[in-house]
């Protein structure tokens, strides 16, 4: 069988094994709360990328993250306008201008502890009307940025991805293929370690209302869009690939509005 068609049949089994349960969060009253606002501002994304070898030493590409930040951005931003937002990006630069910049540290770290929780099974089963009547989860370290950059929401993005080696890559795929098989809730939990999430934060109370993750490897060939050399050479590629997965992402809230 061909890897394609290995592939394929992998992701399958995994849609199966998700059935029922949806990969977002929200609040309740988010739709009313999607009605009361437009404004958005998207803050610079949180990209980790580590390339790793056969035998699974990994290192962080940096300069891929700044390369994949830029795409990003542009990208959420772009695809949040076309469903009726009004999507600011807020840079690094406007951030240090209002000499708030020590205060995003403090929102990501937060951000990440609280939204990592809505998707590990060990901390609660999720079912649809779980998913969909999410609790209170307040955001610390938003203050500043409400007070200097008032926006109706705030928009925040985590992608994590490995690329690999030309000697791991047939490893990896069959790794894949057994984990997918396997592990009950990889398609939409962050957990995973391949993924992007996208979440919007009140601008009042600082809660999360509304959040959605997608696995990376559910869009990635493995090898050659991973690439991590030649950025540019890959550039539509990579671009393609993100706005793939936003547009996985968005669907339940586009559908929403």
């Amino acid at each position: 069988m061909k890897i394609k068609n290995i592939l394929i049949a992998a992701l399958s089994i995994l849609l199966v094994s998700c059935a029922g349960v949806p990969s977002y969060r929200h609040t309740s009253n988010f739709g009313m709360k999607l009605s009361q606002g437009k404004s958005v501002y998207v803050l610079p994304a949180d990209v980790e990328i580590y390339s790793v070898d056969s035998s699974n030493k990994r290192e962080r590409l940096d300069n891929y993250e700044y390369f994949m930040e830029d795409i990003i951005k542009d990208e959420a931003t772009s695809k949040l306008n076309s469903i009726n937002f009004k999507a600011k990006f807020l840079s690094k630069r406007d951030i240090h201008q209002a000499k708030i910049s020590k205060y995003l540290p403090q929102l990501m770290s937060d951000y990440q502890v609280k939204h990592s929780s809505l998707y590990d099974p060990k901390i609660r089963t999720w079912d649809k009307e779980s998913a969909e009547n999410l609790g209170i989860i307040k955001i610390s370290g938003l203050d500043e940025f409400t007070k200097n950059h008032p926006s109706d929401f705030y928009a925040i993005i985590h992608y994590k991805a490995y690329c690999n080696t030309t000697g791991s890559v047939a490893l990896n795929v069959m790794t894949t293929i057994l984990l997918s098989s396997s592990v009950n809730s990889s398609a939409q939990s962050p957990n995973e370690d391949y993924y992007l999430t996208l979440s919007f934060i009140d601008g009042k109370d600082h809660n999360i209302i509304w959040t959605n993750s997608v696995n990376v490897k559910d869009f990635s060939n493995f090898s050659g869009l991973f690439a991590p050399k030649d950025f540019v050479k890959y550039a539509n590629d990579h671009k393609k690939h993100i706005r793939n997965m936003l547009d996985a992402l968005l669907l339940p809230l586009k559908s929403s509005k």
